[in-house]
């Protein structure tokens, strides 16, 4: 068994092969928010504009999803929709929405970005937030998914826009 004794600011301390540690004066760490080099680069990538489609019971719908990912667990977004050339009589509106991107590291499976609708920018009238839950595809540049929310709705998918 290995000892040390010394002073220290005046007392007397002791050590042995056991070690005992206050964690109580240590500040808690979020491991969540420390991000590995190849998570820094997935959260990066999400930022800027997706641009697609999405279904629910207006029928098919524009998307714009204009995302800003400061980390994993802090990612902000604003869902912009209008009208489908298919579907002229849909109105346009926004909302906010926050989110996650849980990360995955297998190529089997896409990492998976999850957004929340928090509150209306440009709300018309009747009409509810929906939800979001999609792959991502890094090497396609597109995310695919499905509305949550509301019964009526199914699908989505953006691509990434190019700057």
């Amino acid at each position: 068994m290995n000892s040390f004794y010394g002073l220290l600011g005046g007392l007397l301390i002791g050590c042995s092969s056991t070690l005992l540690v206050n964690t109580a004066s240590f500040a808690k760490v979020d491991s969540q928010n420390i991000l590995p080099q190849k998570n820094t680069s997935k959260v990066e990538f999400l930022n800027g504009t997706w641009e697609g489609t999405y279904t629910c019971s207006q029928g098919l719908t524009n998307l714009k999803l204009v995302i800003d990912a400061q980390s994993t667990t802090e990612i902000d977004a604003v869902f912009l929709f209008s009208a489908h050339r298919s579907n002229p009589n849909v109105p346009s509106g926004r909302f906010r929405m926050a989110g996650t991107l849980e990360v995955f590291d297998s190529p089997e499976i896409p990492d998976l970005l999850e957004l929340n609708a928090t509150n209306w920018i440009n709300r018309p009238s009747r009409w509810k937030t929906i939800d979001l839950v999609g792959d991502i595809s890094s090497s396609k540049r597109k995310i695919t998914g499905n509305v949550q929310g509301s019964k009526s709705c199914t699908t989505f998918n953006v691509v990434k826009r190019e700057k």
